[in-house]
């Protein structure tokens, strides 16, 4: 599993559902103690290359003194789907994946390229991401969802990067596409920026996806 680590947070013998968390134990671990109930499972990946791993296709940097976004996000699913996944053990059959910032767009990214998944949750996510609007628009989702939440701060357009700027108007229009496929898709805009509460707007995500 290279560097990558899972950490699995279940209280029942039998979840109804296995979230995914892109995200460390840290961050996990505070958003399994915010969802108010007890019927999951909550599985967190770890170790993860941010720009590398979870962006679909190369872009350069945003931030001068960053990195570029090299586009590695096809080689990771691939050893999410056949490594990291079979590594859990027996899951249950409705299989959600979670993600904040980047970690938002490749879970919506990962839709459109397997058929496993019937839920995800996306907050605060980089849907500015170069071509990334186009492309939801232009292919196919491959998963057959339940349920899909988007939730965004309210100030997070307000930045002098002309690339982020567009994120709030992405993100409303990748809603809608979703909504397409899938009904119970909502997309809600909270109070704050890019790094109020990710913990919270993760943790009401997950309550939203499994309410059904």
């Amino acid at each position: 599993m290279s560097n990558y680590t899972l950490t699995k947070y279940c209280e029942t013998t039998e979840p109804k559902a296995a979230i995914f968390l892109l995200g460390d134990e840290n961050m996990a671990e505070k958003v399994y103690s915010l969802v108010n109930r007890d019927d999951f499972m909550l599985i967190s990946i770890g170790g993860i290359d941010w720009n590398a791993d979870l962006s679909p296709w190369y872009a350069e940097k945003v931030f001068s003194g960053g990195e570029d976004f090299s586009g590695n996000a096809p080689a990771f699913l691939e050893k999410f789907l056949t490594e990291l996944i079979p590594s859990c053990g027996k899951l249950p059959d409705k299989k959600i994946i979670a993600g904040y910032s980047l970690a938002g767009l490749f879970a919506v990214w990962s839709l459109y390229n397997t058929d496993i998944l019937s839920g995800v949750v996306s907050c605060s996510g980089s849907m500015w991401f170069d071509s990334f609007m186009e492309y939801t628009e232009s292919h196919e989702i491959k998963s057959k969802l339940n349920r899909a939440y988007f939730s965004l701060g309210d100030k997070e357009k307000k930045t002098k990067n002309l690339r982020m700027s567009q994120v709030e108007r992405c993100t409303e229009r990748i809603s809608e596409i979703i909504h397409r496929n899938c009904e119970n898709t909502v997309f809600r805009l909270v109070p704050g920026n890019h790094f109020l509460d990710p913990d919270k707007r993760l943790a009401d995500g997950i309550n939203y996806i499994l309410e059904e």
